[in-house]
């Protein structure tokens, strides 16, 4: 610390230092906060002492009142890392009473500090500090602190100010929440105070108003130890005492101003059996039962996924009997989950022959692995972008799936990367993590066209806020903890490898940035993780079969996560970024892919397996229970996803007109001249996601409608418009031209030939068009 700067008259001009402080990152379930921060008032400077001369007031007298410069250090730490004062601070407001009356005093906080002056009475004065998360004093109050000292002239000062967090939420976990009916038990509550910006409130100081615990347990089974809890250091227990008319136990909390939609309780039931059946299937694929013991999924320590969705997108819908035959075989314990399948503009219309058998694949592979977890299946026409992002939004739009999962992919084009992103960074900020296979084709992706593959990531594997799931060689001797990267002949089509590289259009997110072994530092590097990837059991049309590639991967990685927010009570915002967390502060919770590489059909760039980060396996293979409790140590939430930016912070779309690139990635196009005027032709727009989208959407309905538009589908969240016009309204609208085109395996379609403009009338709204139906996207 820098040396004592004293005032003319002796009195001191401190400024003030954080000492003693935790923060905890936020979640999309209101997770992390500052609970305790400890302010010390204390005479700082960048020199030493000196000696100036008394300021005097009119009187000639020295001033009674001095000038005390204030800081409050508000680091910015890495992913989720514990640090000091929480990065939602944005002002504070200091008050200090004393001998005479001195007005409160507003200071700015910007990135890493709040620092200005206010005044203090030589003497005894009380110094009240409010932490607010906007600025200028407005906005949430997050904590309050407030102590009484006295100020001497003369010597350096020392003030601590402990807060007190002010609880807007409550968040309630179990350790562990299962029991065996029969064996007595003592299970560890842990009951979280959040502030209004979803920070977990630490430390030894009481909060502001208590929190009260109530039991849902009528049989008198289960018994709390206190219903009171006074600070976050109060420890809490649940007894239960073995009884075997136990049934469940609802643990939930309220304290004065929160309302009960801001309470996550948790529930005491019967502990979820464990996976103990075949590890193969008849043919000697791998089986489920293996995937979980081998990985050590939470569902080997009871956490199968109950109380989870996981939502499913693909172009068919899976065979009941099928999945009930798969099930039984590997002998996955019944639960009263629901599996339903919801059609998306009309449903799968059976033109993608691969469709049922990845639907099976992606269904038994969740079904099994997360056996509590619900099942949405989104059932798609075809695999083209506004059908997918239709199917998207809607399991957005719906909010029961945390999970979605897809198993398929494309090269990125401009106008697909510009419409899927505000999808994805709303799911985000709602707290719902995006899967997503890297591909099959190694440093290659689908192109739709001929040829049928080339140098390129896959998206949306490759947008920033969705987990791409790479895939590793498991096929016998090969054991499903292998080290070495999937690239191999074992596909029916010949060489299949996983997939991985750079993105052309999305930037290194900030969680990626100097991550050692990643291949640009400018552009999104892909794949996040990696998971078994070859020789996988399917039962599909009544037989069994094996299939490989990261389209079983992604849904791995899915059932994973259901078990991982079923373990930490809770869904990350920003879910992309948990893995990076984990891995920078748990790296021993991965295993790490080592060997390999993923070039395909002998092309270049390709990328090759490492320690640590690389561009073929991401990460590593997380390794189940030590992964969720890297996360949620022992069940209470310690650390979050990052805070992403929040929706109206947006950086404004131009208000004039935009020319974009809306043409196809498709290869090999047979061109069959200008669109008939009078075709009706279907388009989709998606706007930014900012805190007008209501306004906004309006907006851009009555542009098209005024046009001749007609107006296909709009969506609860307000993001995606479908509508539709004859082909010439579309091509004067957007002032492009359309042609019919021929696409092998997919039949006629249509795409437009030239870049298009966006008009001023919808300009300021939407990120981006798609005027094609082309089929740019397939099951690995």
């Amino acid at each position: 610390m820098a040396s004592p700067l004293h005032s003319r008259s002796g009195s001191l001009l401190p400024w003030w230092e954080v000492t003693s402080a935790m923060w905890i990152a936020r979640s999309a379930a209101r997770l992390g906060a500052t609970v305790l921060y400890a302010l010390t008032l204390v005479a700082c400077s960048g020199r030493g002492p000196v000696s100036l001369t008394p300021q005097l007031s009119s009187s000639g007298n020295p001033k009674s009142v001095a000038n005390v410069s204030f800081l409050i250090k508000i680091p910015a730490p890495p992913g989720l890392h514990p640090a000091y004062v929480s990065p939602a601070t944005q002002s504070a407001v200091v008050g200090v009473t004393g001998s005479i009356t001195v007005p409160p005093t507003t200071i700015a906080c910007s990135i890493g500090s709040c620092s200005g002056q206010v005044q203090a009475p030589i003497g005894n004065d009380t110094f009240s500090v409010t932490l607010y998360d906007l600025s200028n004093g407005a906005g949430a109050i997050l904590a309050k602190g407030s102590v009484a000292q006295t100020i001497t002239a003369n010597q350096t000062n020392t003030v601590k100010v402990a807060f007190g967090g002010v609880i807007a939420s409550i968040h309630i976990t179990l350790a562990p929440n299962g029991v065996t009916i029969g064996t007595a038990a003592t299970i560890t509550v842990n009951a979280q105070g959040r502030d209004a910006d979803g920070y977990a409130i630490i430390g030894g100081n009481p909060y502001t108003v208590p929190i009260t615990l109530a039991d849902s347990d009528t049989s008198g089974a289960t018994v709390l130890s206190t219903t009171n809890v006074l600070s976050p250091q109060t420890s809490v227990t649940v007894a239960y005492n073995g009884s075997n008319a136990f049934q469940s136990a609802t643990i939930s909390g309220s304290a004065p101003g929160v309302p009960s939609g801001e309470v996550t309780p948790d529930t005491l039931t019967t502990k979820a059996a464990a996976l103990s059946g075949p590890s193969v299937a008849p043919n000697s694929a791998w089986g489920p039962p293996a995937v979980a013991s081998a990985l050590s999924f939470p569902v080997q320590n009871g956490y199968n996924g109950a109380g989870q969705t996981v939502a499913i997108v693909m172009d068919a819908f899976p065979s009941a009997s099928d999945l009930n035959a798969f099930l039984s075989y590997f002998q996955i314990p019944a639960t009263s989950r629901t599996i339903t399948d919801v059609p998306i503009d009309g449903g799968p219309n059976g033109s993608d022959p691969n469709g049922p058998g990845e639907v099976t694949l992606d269904t038994e592979t969740v079904a099994a692995l997360a056996p509590g977890a619900n099942i949405i299946v989104y059932g798609i026409p075809s695999l083209n972008a506004p059908y997918i992002n239709d199917a998207f939004n809607q399991a957005i739009s719906d909010g029961a799936a945390k999970v979605v999962s897809f198993s398929a992919g494309g090269c990125e084009t401009a106008s697909m990367v510009s419409a899927g992103t505000p999808i994805f960074q709303t799911a985000a900020n709602d707290g719902v993590a995006f899967v997503a296979s890297s591909g099959d084709q190694g440093n290659e992706c689908f192109t739709g066209g001929a040829p049928q593959y080339q140098v390129g990531v896959s998206y949306p594997a490759s947008d920033a806020s969705v987990i791409g799931v790479g895939g590793t060689e498991t096929t016998p001797p090969n054991q499903l903890t292998s080290t070495t990267a999937w690239n191999d002949y074992s596909c029916s089509s010949g060489q299949c490898a996983t997939g991985g590289g750079v993105s052309q259009f999305v930037p290194i997110p900030s969680f990626q940035q100097s991550i050692a072994g990643e291949a640009s530092a400018q552009y999104r590097n892909i794949p996040d993780v990696a998971m078994p990837a070859e020789d996988v059991a399917v039962y599909v049309n009544g037989a069994w079969s094996a299939m490989n590639g990261t389209s079983w991967s992604a849904p791995e990685f899915a059932a994973l996560q259901a078990e991982v927010d079923q373990y930490c009570n809770l869904s990350y915002s920003d879910p992309a970024t948990v893995p990076y967390y984990v891995f920078q502060y748990a790296q021993n919770s991965f295993i790490g892919v080592v060997n390999g590489n993923n070039q395909f059909a002998g092309t270049a760039p390709y990328y090759s397996a490492g320690p640590g980060f690389d561009n073929v396996s991401g990460l590593g293979v997380p390794n189940g229970v030590a992964y969720a409790n890297a996360i949620c140590p022992n069940r209470v939430p310690t650390a979050a996803a990052r805070r992403i930016q929040a929706l109206g912070a947006r950086a404004a779309m131009t208000a004039g007109p935009r020319v974009l690139d809306v043409r196809t990635a498709a290869r090999g196009l047979a061109d069959l001249g200008v669109r008939a005027s009078s075709a009706p032709t279907t388009i989709q727009l998606v706007l930014q996601p900012t805190v007008d989208l209501v306004s906004n959407e309006q907006s851009v309905v009555r542009a098209l409608e005024s046009h001749g538009f007609q107006i296909v589908k709009t969506f609860t969240n307000n993001l995606v418009v479908d509508a539709q016009a004859p082909s010439s309204t579309v091509s004067a609208f957007f002032q492009t031209e359309l042609h019919n085109v021929e696409q092998a395996r997919y039949g006629r379609r249509y795409a437009p030939v030239t870049n298009a403009v966006l008009p001023a009338s919808i300009a300021p709204y939407v990120s981006g068009v798609i005027l094609d139906n082309v089929v740019t996207t397939a099951v690995p």
